[in-house]
């Protein structure tokens, strides 16, 4: 406890005394996010209404955006809590970290290199997201390298670079590597391409993820500690929009050390627009084994996270079509979703793509000013009796609910 209340006092030390260091350059900005969620079969079903849990939860951060000639530095101090998670008197408890710390150098006008903490966010964030909806984000120890075509090209093309070498401590030999939620090492390389006038729009990506429990070095590993899991992701994005109307496919490979089949993920959408409202029709397949790896994937299946948000549903995949309805008015956006899955395998009783049930999504956005937004939103999910075997919940209600308010306050003020 003492030294985590040390090492929060040393991190505003050192933000305190970086402003006054760079004074001139430094650009201060933050965010105070609560969120109130009404969790009545959120992730899983319960078995009565009454066993509803309201819980609040707050995301504060403070920026420090720093510019001199061909360098940036950004460093995000953030505090995820939730409300009633300490005590009135006794202290502020170990939540304070720094979610981003990164410099940017840029070698050419169209080359930079990005080292240190930093969101990896690639396309729409499918395979590779920010997940900005969990309070607290997703970061990566990791080096990046981007090379951009002129900006008055026709094309605009960006090539990245990525990797990443972990370790869970300081040591001098035989490494034991044993952070949860996080891997040993990383490559990416991810190549994007867009013409505005002619409507296309498309990316490349090649990933490979190493997950050792136990490794003394990164190659090649030993008879007794060696990769235990490796995944490697390769796949296409492309989008066409001419006028109103957009189509969009995808689709990723995926091989695995333990496992000798590959994976398959694919996606097709459809999209129109007249006036204020946007129709969406679409698709995701996600073979059994297949893992979306860093997506936020609260974005495509479901907002009550019934599939993949750290939820597994027992490597049945996934078949989701869906509809999707945004309409703007001046009282806000809304924006109604509707989903229907199914699995993705054969179930041992010979019934194939066997439903598990369907989520309807409510959800409403308004922007007061440039500082103040308000998100909330409201879902129904009609769950089936498979749904409740492999959720262990045998016993739940067939409809479960989840809703929730979301307050943002940006504030942003230069020295």
């Amino acid at each position: 406890m003492i030294d985590n209340m040390k090492r929060q006092h040393l991190t505003l030390i050192f933000l305190f005394s970086l402003v006054q260091i760079l004074n001139s350059q430094i650009v201060i900005s933050g965010e105070i996010r609560p969120r109130t969620e009404f969790r009545g079969g959120y992730k899983t079903p319960i078995s009565k209404i009454s066993d509803m849990a309201v819980v609040t939860d707050q995301r504060t951060r403070l920026y420090a955006d720093y510019q001199k000639s061909n360098v940036k530095i950004k460093i995000t101090a953030q505090d995820v809590r939730v409300w009633g998670n300490t005590p009135t008197v006794g202290g502020n408890g170990s939540f304070l970290g720094i979610a981003e710390s990164w410099i940017q150098i840029g070698i050419k006008p169209s080359i930079d290199l990005t080292i240190g903490r930093q969101a990896i966010s690639l396309d729409n964030e499918r395979i590779f997201g920010a997940l900005n909806w969990a309070q607290a984000g997703q970061f990566h120890d990791a080096i990046r390298l981007n090379w951009r075509s002129k900006e008055k090209s026709a094309w605009r093309n960006q090539l990245s670079l990525i990797g990443s070498v972990n370790q869970s401590t300081s040591v001098l030999s035989q490494t034991r590597f044993s952070t949860k939620g996080s891997y040993k090492g990383l490559g990416a390389a991810h190549l994007s391409w867009e013409n505005t006038s002619k409507g296309l729009q498309g990316s490349l990506l090649s990933s490979l993820v190493l997950y050792p429990t136990q490794w003394h070095n990164l190659w090649p590993p030993s008879d007794t500690h060696s990769l235990t899991y490796g995944i490697g992701t390769h796949g296409f994005t492309s989008r066409f929009s001419q006028g109103k109307i957009r189509v969009s496919f995808e689709g990723y490979l995926q091989h695995q050390t333990q496992s000798k089949t590959p994976e398959f993920s694919g996606v097709i959408a459809m999209g129109k627009t007249w006036d204020k409202t946007t129709l969406t029709v679409g698709s995701d397949y996600l073979s059994s084994g297949f893992k979306p790896l860093f997506g936020t994937n609260h974005k495509f299946y479901g907002f009550m996270d019934y599939f993949y948000v750290g939820n597994p549903h027992q490597d049945k995949g996934l078949f989701n079509p869906y509809i999707r309805m945004d309409y703007s008015t001046n009282a806000g956006k809304f924006s109604l979703f509707g989903h229907h899955f199914r699995s993705a395998v054969n179930i041992p009783t010979g019934q194939e793509w066997l439903s598990m049930g369907e989520e309807i999504d409510l959800l409403w956005t308004k922007s007061f000013s440039n500082s103040i937004h308000l998100l909330g939103g409201w879902s129904v999910m009609r769950t089936t009796a498979f749904t409740n075997e492999i959720k262990n919940t045998a016993n739940a209600p067939r409809f479960q609910t989840w809703g929730f308010i979301q307050l943002t306050y940006k504030m942003q003020a230069q020295n």
